[in-house]
C-alpha cells in the first residue's frame, strides 16, 4: 500500500486514479508548454540560496538533453561563485497536449543536500503535499511552499533514495491531491535519469 496522504484514507494502488504517463511525444509537448515554467522554477533555485545571482558577463543557461530527462546549468555568483545545476523532467497529460506537473532535482545551495522540487498547477490541495513514491515503502514527500500562477513543493533527497533512483529502470509515481481531494497519480519516467544527474554533479565540480 503506498503511503497515506495527510487527510485520506488508505489508498492501494489500484483505487487511485491513473491521471498520465510520460511517452517521448507527449513530453516533448509538455517541454514546450513548461518553457516558461522552467524559468521560473530556476528563479526558485536561486532564491533559495544565500543571495545568489547569474552575472551578466557569464553565460546564460546551458541544457542538454538526456532521454526523458533535461539538463540545465546557471552560472552564478557568490561566495565562492559557482554552477547551479538541475535535472528536470515534464510531465504530459495522457493525451499530451496539457502540461500536469514537473519534477526537479538539483541543489541550489553547494553546502545542502539534493533537493527535489515538484511543480503544479494552481488549485491543488495544499494540506496532502506532493509525494514521490519509489514502492511502497521508499518516498518522499515534499512540503508546499508557495503558489503564484503555479505550485511548488520540495524536499531534500537522501543519498540512498537517488542510489535506488539510479538504479531503477521502471516508472515511480508522483501523487498529489486536486482541489477536490481526488487523488492524482502520475508516472515519472526514470529513462536517462542516472547520466542526467551523473553529469549535472560534474558540470558543479566543473571550475
Amino acid at each position: 500500500m503506498l503511503p497515506t496522504l495527510p487527510r485520506s484514507r488508505p489508498l492501494p494502488v489500484s483505487t487511485i486514479s491513473h491521471g498520465a504517463t510520460t511517452t517521448r511525444g507527449a513530453t516533448c509537448r509538455a517541454r514546450r508548454t513548461l518553457a516558461t515554467a522552467a524559468l521560473l522554477f530556476s528563479a526558485f533555485l536561486s532564491t533559495s540560496a544565500t543571495a545568489q545571482t547569474t552575472s551578466p558577463a557569464q553565460p546564460q543557461t546551458t541544457a542538454a538533453t538526456y532521454q526523458d530527462w533535461t539538463l540545465r546549468c546557471d552560472n552564478a555568483v557568490g561566495n565562492p561563485p559557482h554552477k547551479i545545476c538541475e535535472v528536470a523532467q515534464a510531465i504530459a497529460s495522457a493525451d499530451g497536449k496539457t502540461a500536469m506537473a514537473q519534477i526537479v532535482i538539483g541543489r541550489p545551495d553547494p553546502a545542502k543536500p539534493l533537493k527535489l522540487i515538484v511543480q503544479l498547477p494552481n488549485g491543488v490541495w495544499l494540506p496532502s503535499n506532493a509525494i514521490l513514491a519509489l514502492d511502497d515503502k521508499t518516498t518522499v514527500t515534499a512540503t508546499y511552499k508557495r503558489c503564484v500562477q503555479l505550485c511548488f513543493a520540495d524536499a531534500d533527497i537522501e543519498e540512498k533514495t537517488l542510489a535506488a533512483l539510479k538504479a531503477r529502470t521502471d516508472p515511480v509515481k508522483l501523487l498529489f491531491a486536486d482541489g477536490t481531494q481526488r487523488i492524482i497519480e502520475l508516472h515519472v519516467s526514470l529513462k536517462g535519469f542516472a547520466a542526467a544527474l551523473d553529469a549535472s554533479l560534474e558540470n558543479v565540480g566543473a571550475k
